[in-house]
């Protein structure tokens, strides 16, 4: 009989945390020979997966003395990955500091960054997760599986393989795999889901962000005017006249804070016009942007900044 051993969810902000997106789950060889061995099946949910144990199978003591520091890993790809891509704020990677690039045999490669890759940050003590970036280039040189998660996610530095050392056959096969297509990678060791009692299902979970943006309207049929303004609930936008062509004024209002984009909205912006304190509605429901209608701009910091611009002729 199968019963629930461990479990990962992967929330996401745009569906409002209904689990809407689904995964691939792929064991690596070792994992799926582990698994086999003990019996142990993957179920796929919303939203992530479980792993399942056949209890009569091995006693929880044959458990402890021969698997316990067996580790497991776990490839994680998104089945409809368009869309996720465009919604998602994944982590970014960090930038090699000069201090780190003599220490451990890491230098910089000015080379084609690595296909993005991410790694849960696996935590015993916790439930709640975190999403790195994973520096795909820097596998080879590591020697044992568990290594990558304390690999610190920097895009560029790259470890040198110890000299006259086997290579890591698992290590060299995700590198490969990873090289290819990106996933999100999970690996821990079999002790660290058997729980004070085998059996006892250890629930885990990751919060993935949607991603922000700014929004820009262009009232194109409309005389510019200071009655008029953008309400949305918890969001300021600021008016400003600004000559799109020809000499054209045209009034623009720009959201002051970054929207998160969701797969559903239950309110939209409307375009206001306030006279003597009173509020006329001129348009209900101006348009949220999809995820297909973002572009990203780089502000004078260089820093970039996802943006939307919607053309109103109403």
């Amino acid at each position: 009989m199968y019963k629930p051993l461990f479990s990962l969810t992967l929330l996401h902000k745009y569906c409002e945390n209904s689990v809407n997106f689904n995964y691939s789950v792929v064991p690596d060889e070792e994992t799926e020979r582990l698994m086999a061995a003990l019996d142990w099946i993957t179920v796929s949910q919303s939203g992530g997966f479980q792993v399942a144990w056949n209890d009569r199978k091995w006693t929880e003591l044959e458990l402890r003395e021969q698997f316990a520091n067996e580790w497991m890993l776990f490839e994680i790809r998104p089945t409809d990955k368009a869309l996720f891509f465009q919604v998602t704020d994944l982590p970014k990677p960090k930038k090699a500091e000069a201090q780190d690039q003599t220490e451990n045999k890491k230098n910089v490669n000015s080379g084609i960054r690595a296909l993005d890759s991410y790694r849960i940050d696996w935590q015993i003590q916790s439930e709640d997760l975190e999403l790195s970036f994973l520096n795909v280039d820097a596998i080879p040189g590591l020697e044992e599986l568990g290594e990558i998660n304390s690999l610190p996610p920097v895009s560029e530095l790259i470890i040198e393989p110890a000299d006259k050392k086997p290579v890591n056959i698992r290590l060299a096969r995700l590198y490969k795999s990873l090289k290819s297509e990106a996933a999100i990678v999970l690996s821990f060791p079999v002790a660290d889901v058997l729980g004070e009692l085998v059996g006892q299902n250890r629930n885990t979970r990751v919060q993935l962000n949607a991603l922000a943006y700014r929004v820009k309207y262009y009232l194109l049929n409309r005389t510019p005017s200071e009655r008029l303004s953008v309400v949305y609930p918890d969001h300021t936008f600021h008016s400003t006249i600004e000559n799109i062509s020809e000499g054209r004024a045209v009034q623009t209002f720009v959201s002051q804070r970054p929207l998160e984009l969701k797969c559903k909205h239950k309110a939209y912006p409307s375009l206001v016009d306030t006279y003597r304190g009173r509020q006329n509605i001129l348009i209900d429901c101006l348009p949220l942007p999809d995820s297909c209608n973002l572009a990203v701009h780089l502000d004078g910091e260089n820093i970039p900044t996802t943006f939307a611009e919607s053309f109103i002729n109403e």
